[in-house]
C-alpha cells in the first residue's frame, strides 16, 4: 500500500534535536511565510497552548482500505497514544477474525496476534512504522513544530471553488529512520484549516494524497473526524481512493 512506504520517516521527528535553545518551539515559525501559515492553522484548531496542555490521546477509528480489485475491507481499530514529543502508541485492530495488538514503547516495537507475542523482523519493523506514522498523521499541524523541519511557502493554489496555501515541509539527511519525505500541506485561506497533505519521496516514485475533513469539538480541540488517502495523479489530482479512516470517540487527556 502506498501509504505504508512514508510510514519509515518515523524517528526524523523525535531523534533529531537542535543544540539551539528556544523559549518557545514556535519561534522556528515566526519570521517566515510558510511558518506564519502554520501557527495560524494551529490557532484555528484550538491554539497551541489547549494543544500543550493534552498529554494523550485515545480513538476509536473505522478503517476501510479499498483494493484495487474493487473489494472494500472495513477494520475496527482502538488506538491510544502519548502526544509529541513522547512516542509510545498502541494500535489494536479486529482483522480476518484476529485480535492484533501493535505497539511502540518508547524504544522498541511489539505486535501479538490473540495474545501471542510476534517475533517476526517484518512484522515488528512495520509496527514501528506504524506507530510512528499514526502518531504524525493525527498530529499535523502542531507536529511541524520539530526542530528538524524546513519550511517553504509554495504560494496560492484554488481546489474545487476554495483557495489554498500550500506549504513545503523537508528534514535533512541523518535526521532519523528515512527523512527521504516531501511533504506539501494545503490550508484553506478562509478557515485556515490544513485540510490536505501530499506525501512524496525525494526520488519521485510514490506519491500519496490524504484529505482532512468532517472538523468536530474535541476536548476543546477543533479536530478532523474523517481522513481519506488517495493515489496522487502525475498532475497533482486525486487517483483511486486507498482507504477511508472515520475517528469516534476522540478523548484527549
Amino acid at each position: 500500500m502506498v501509504l505504508n512506504r512514508f510510514h519509515a520517516f518515523v524517528a526524523v521527528l523525535v531523534l533529531a534535536r537542535s543544540a539551539v535553545a528556544q523559549t518557545s518551539p514556535l519561534d522556528r515559525l515566526r519570521g517566515n511565510r510558510a511558518g506564519e501559515i502554520i501557527l495560524v492553522g494551529m490557532e484555528a484548531m484550538g491554539g497551541w497552548e489547549a494543544w500543550k496542555r493534552k498529554s494523550t490521546v485515545r480513538y476509536d477509528r473505522d478503517s476501510t482500505r479499498y483494493e484495487a480489485d474493487g473489494r472494500a475491507i472495513l477494520e475496527k481499530q482502538l488506538h491510544e497514544f502519548d502526544l509529541p514529543p513522547a512516542v509510545r502508541i498502541r494500535q489494536e485492530t479486529v482483522r480476518d477474525g484476529k485480535r492484533i495488538v501493535t505497539g511502540f514503547d518508547g524504544s522498541k516495537a511489539w505486535v501479538t496476534e490473540d495474545g501471542k507475542p510476534v517475533t517476526g523482523e517484518a512484522r515488528l519493523q512495520g509496527a514501528r512504522n506504524s506507530s510512528f506514522g499514526t502518531q504524525f498523521m493525527f498530529c499535523v499541524p502542531f507536529k511541524l513544530v520539530e526542530e528538524v523541519a524546513r519550511y517553504e511557502h509554495l504560494g496560492t493554489v484554488k481546489l474545487e471553488g476554495a483557495e489554498y496555501d500550500k506549504v513545503r515541509v523537508t528534514y535533512p539527511p541523518g535526521a532519523g529512520d528515512n527523512p527521504d519525505q516531501i511533504w506539501v500541506f494545503y490550508f484553506n485561506r478562509a478557515t485556515h484549516l490544513m485540510t490536505r497533505a501530499d506525501w512524496s519521496n525525494a526520488a519521485g516514485t510514490s506519491h500519496s494524497i490524504s484529505e482532512y475533513d468532517d472538523f468536530r469539538k474535541f476536548d476543546g480541540l477543533l479536530w478532523p473526524a474523517r481522513r481519506t488517502n488517495y493515489e496522487r495523479k502525475p498532475d497533482g489530482g486525486r487517483g483511486r481512493k486507498l482507504t477511508e479512516l472515520v475517528y469516534r470517540n476522540i478523548r484527549f487527556n
